[in-house]
């Protein structure tokens, strides 16, 4: 189990959105546990960040496993690992869904 958090910050109208989502008392939990197992974070923390532009979004996304094992992931907009879209699509729509 993880908790995984997702900042955007930046954009247009430069909004920060958050996500947080805990695995162990999420209703999703199970998608996301599931999203998580099929990535290797590790090797996406070395991946090329891409760089800031302006009026585009950056993104972190934060993971810690229940064993202390701990991920940071930051990228441009452009950037964004494919494999890693799904997750970022769905913690930005809850945050949309969540924020005013």
């Amino acid at each position: 189990m993880a908790r995984i958090e997702l900042v955007r910050s930046g954009g247009f109208a430069g909004r920060t959105v958050r996500a947080a989502v805990d695995t162990r008392t999420d209703p999703d939990s199970q998608w996301y546990a599931d999203a998580l197992t099929s990535l290797d974070l590790a090797g996406l923390s070395g991946a090329d960040p891409g760089r800031p532009a302006p009026d585009r979004f950056h993104y972190s996304l934060s993971v810690e496993d229940d064993d202390g094992a701990a991920h940071r992931l930051d990228f441009a907009e452009t950037a964004v690992p494919e494999q890693l879209r799904p997750l970022v699509d769905r913690l930005v729509a809850r945050a949309s869904s969540t924020q005013p």
